[in-house]
């Protein structure tokens, strides 16, 4: 029968189904119209209350700093009186003991500023702590005045474990951080000395402490949370560190203020008073937050446990607002406005009933035409599809199914003389499929894997005319998208499917033309035979694989045979892969550090995070080969989040230590770029370290961008609006597509270490100066990898690159040994030695 007489049947659903289709598209017209105008209004809606929250989250912020403004005034005012800084030590006692003694009018002062300070703003009470220098014998002297009590404490004996003042009693636990800020504050002496001004130097805030419980007998009895305010207080002759003032903020009316209450009620009558004013009680649907997560601090509405939970990313959220609030201390501290899922479907909801209503006999009528031809096509197309695969035939290529191949294989040695008959199998993987789809459709890919199929057929027919057997037959089925497999039955030699593969690789890598295009295919082909290789029908297509995933690892030829080579690296890659998970979570896998000099600027720039495995048994693997393991076991986005997160880690640590311009690489797989959360897990990482985003490099392989083009693309485009660099890592060896290259937001190109070799080794430096060339070409920076020998070094000079790394700068250092290396190095006198010369 004809194809123009299979044609009519085959499309007679969907002619019957085309008046549903029309009615089905008039009524989901509509229906997306009342939709989109209810969109709109929403989001009008939404961004207002979001606009709203926003100026109110930074009303509440600058309310917050001018409250612990004045608490920084006041105490910085106090801590400058000529009086206090003039203390005297108390007869009897050692010129450099902490002891000194406050005057009555002096301390008379302070009771009346803490008044003042105490009516408007959260403070509790003001204490005066002697520096003793030596803060393992615990505080020598202790003054406190607690608000509203007229009383305060001279000297406290060093065994105390809490300070005493009238009715209050200043915990252990706030004496101890006491301490330990006077130990801070001691240490900061050794600067010179702050001015006279009140903004002089900043403050010391403590996280949240039992400062203080209200003495037996008192009302409101109980323990009392809150921070320790502390500024230094300094001899006004020599600058001497002599005392620390702290005021007690209390937690508590901070609390009161987030929720715009006078007071906290502690008492059903504090309750019954704020009613009496009018106060709105009720929990609201969102929250205010104070937090440093530094130190620990998150103050909220206590009746909303499920903050923590928000601020963790545990819960998600609808609105999350952030505001920097400066409370004249060190520390980042920041206010957040949150809102769960649903506030902002909330504001909205009124306006989405009533959208509901209007369009909901057009939606259902919509959906119920366009589900009814949806079911009429898909069945018709999984008849058609079953019926294809009962006849074993591929409808696109007209070879065989899967199906259909992997039977006739089976029948061929359940059938054949299983000691006489060699049978062997070619798996052609057809690279660069993806590719050709993404670029230009997917009807193109279509025409490309029907070439194909038609080369092979002529192959595979031409080698049966050939054949030296009469009994020999071959054919060939699609296993999948992008996968041919051949079948010899009753081939001579191992020889004779090696030739067969070569024809393959050049017939099959000829180009095909589709429109004004020229298509291109790269063919890379595994083979095994039985029975050297294997003994039935799945062992040889599980050999033929494992060859073929060989020939897409290895460089040189595009075909690989199954040998004793490949099987033991077979078992290899099984152990290693069943020992990764195992490492994972053992902490076998460690970080190594290797740094890149800039020789223009004269010191190290960057270092580049490395992923190490130490095997019990086989000693170390290289990263090449269990990284590609990490991405087939599913294990490498958790092993990646480890990586980067312990990076950070050690990162944050060395700025911290005087290497603040130190820039951090990574090396990002494609599993790794396509993560949807990848920008907001590294925004998350890099606030919670105080890092910056302009300091982090991502080193990507050209072979990533290739199998996954559109998507990776995407994902460095967000990666550079974020601030960091992207480069080209390995650049030099394979193909490259230069417009390709254009496209991509490259910001340097990593030429890889085979280039040197091959320079040192006698052949023209033209192909090294070459590339460097095509990489500024295309705007990018050059760096070099693989510098080894001097050699090599003063080869990278000449040809007018700067950023050098290699084992001649440095091995990989673990973050300890990074440091020491850090501290020691220096670039003028190991450019000397090297022989190289400004």
């Amino acid at each position: 029968m004809s194809r123009a007489a299979l044609t009519p049947p085959r499309y007679r659903a969907a002619v019957r189904a085309a008046p549903f289709v029309t009615v089905a598209l008039a009524w989901l017209v509509a229906a997306l119209a009342l939709w989109r105008d209810a969109r709109t209004d929403v989001d009008a809606l939404q961004g207002s209350a979001e606009r709203e929250r926003a100026a109110q989250l930074r009303a509440k912020a600058r309310e917050l700093e001018q409250s612990f403004g004045a608490v920084y005034q006041a105490l910085r005012m106090l801590s400058l009186m000529p009086s206090l800084r003039r203390a005297a030590p108390e007869p009897g006692e050692q010129a450099d003991d902490a002891t000194f003694a406050v005057p009555e009018d002096t301390r008379d002062a302070i009771r009346s500023a803490l008044d003042l300070l105490a009516f408007e703003q959260p403070v509790t009470a003001l204490v005066l702590a002697g520096a003793t220098h030596d803060y393992s014998k615990g505080l020598q002297q202790i003054d406190v005045w607690p608000a509203g009590d007229t009383r305060a404490v001279g000297r406290v004996p060093p065994d105390r474990s809490h300070m005493t003042g009238g009715a209050a009693v200043v915990g252990g636990e706030a004496a101890f951080y006491l301490a330990q800020q006077l130990a801070v504050l001691d240490r900061e002496a050794e600067r010179p000395a702050p001015s006279e001004a009140p903004r002089a130097s900043s403050a010391l805030l403590s996280p949240e402490l039992k400062v203080h419980e209200r003495a037996a007998g008192v009302p409101g009895a109980g323990e009392t949370l809150g921070l320790l305010y502390t500024v230094p207080v300094h001899d006004s002759q020599n600058g001497r560190l002599i005392a620390a003032l702290s005021a007690v903020v209390d937690a508590d009316t901070i609390e009161a203020r987030l929720l715009d209450w006078p007071m906290l009620p502690r008492t059903d009558d504090d309750w019954a008073s704020l009613r009496s004013q009018g106060v709105a009680l009720q929990t609201r649907p969102w929250a205010f937050v104070l937090e440093n997560r530094a130190l620990g601090v998150r103050i909220f509405d206590r009746r909303m446990p499920l903050v923590d939970a928000w601020l963790d990313g545990r819960i998600e959220l609808d609105v999350a607002l952030r505001e920097r609030v400066d409370v004249r201390s060190d520390g980042t501290w920041q206010l957040h406005w949150l809102a769960p899922v649903g506030y902002l479907h909330d504001i909205g909801a009124a306006r989405w009933r009533a959208m509901w209503l209007a369009q909901a006999a057009c939606l259902a009528l919509a959906t119920m035409l366009i589900g009814l031809l949806r079911i009429v096509l898909g069945l018709h197309a999984q008849a058609s599809h079953l019926l294809q695969e009962q006849a074993g035939q591929d409808a696109l290529t007209g070879l065989l199914s899967r199906i259909g191949f992997l039977q006739q294989l089976d029948d061929a040695f359940v059938h054949g003389d299983e000691a006489s008959i060699k049978r062997g199998v070619l798996v052609v993987g057809i690279d660069g499929l993806r590719t050709v789809n993404e670029t230009y459709g997917s009807t193109a890919g279509d025409q490309l894997i029907r070439r194909i199929a038609q080369r092979i057929s002529l192959a595979i027919g031409a080698e049966a005319e050939v054949s030296a057997r009469a009994t020999s037959r071959l054919f060939a089925g699609r296993l999948s998208g992008s996968e041919i497999a051949i079948a010899y039955i009753d081939v001579a030699r191992l020889g004779v499917l090696t030739r067969l593969a070569d024809q393959l690789i050049k017939s099959l890598g000829a180009h095909v033309e589709h429109q004004q295009s020229v298509l291109r295919a790269e063919p890379v082909i595994g083979l095994a035979l039985c029975p050297e290789h294997a003994l039935d029908a799945e062992g040889l297509m599980r050999r033929a694989t494992e060859a073929l995933e060989a020939a897409r690892r290895a460089a040189g030829p595009r075909w690989r045979a199954f040998d004793a080579q490949l099987e033991a690296a077979t078992r290899r890659r099984q152990q290693l892969l069943g020992d990764l998970r195992t490492a994972a979570q053992s902490g076998a896998l460690t970080l190594s550090y290797l740094p890149m000099l800039d020789m223009d600027r004269r010191r190290i720039t960057t270092i580049e995070a490395l992923l190490r495995w130490e095997h019990p048994e086989l000693g170390n693997v290289a990263p090449a080969e269990f990284i590609p393991l990490l991405e087939q076991s599913g294990m490498m986005l958790g092993v990646s989040d480890w990586a980067i997160e312990q990076t950070c880690r050690h990162w944050a640590a060395l700025r911290m230590r005087g290497h603040e311009g130190l820039c951090v690489a990574f090396n990002l797989t494609a599993s790794q770029l396509l993560q949807p959360m990848l920008r907001s897990r590294l925004q998350s990482l890099l606030e919670s370290h105080g890092l910056l985003a302009e300091q982090m490099t991502f080193e990507v392989r050209e072979s990533a961008l290739r199998a996954w083009q559109s998507e990776v693309g995407e994902r460095l485009d967000e990666l550079r609006r974020f601030g960091s660099r992207i480069v080209l890592d390995e650049f030099g060896v394979g193909s490259h597509d230069i417009q390709h290259l254009r496209q991509l937001p490259m910001q340097a190109i990593k030429l890889d270490h085979r280039l040197l070799r091959a320079s040192e080794g006698g052949r023209s430096e033209d192909v090294l100066h070459a590339l460097i060339r095509l990489a500024r070409s295309l705007g990018s920076e050059v760096q070099v990898c693989g510098v080894e020998t001097r050699e090599a070094l003063a080869l990278v000079r000449n040809a007018g690159c700067s950023l050098v790394q290699g084992f001649l700068l440095s091995r990989p250092l673990d973050a300890r040994t990074l440091e020491a290396f850090l501290n020691a190095f220096d670039a003028e006198s190991w450019m000397h030695e090297q022989g190289i010369h400004p």
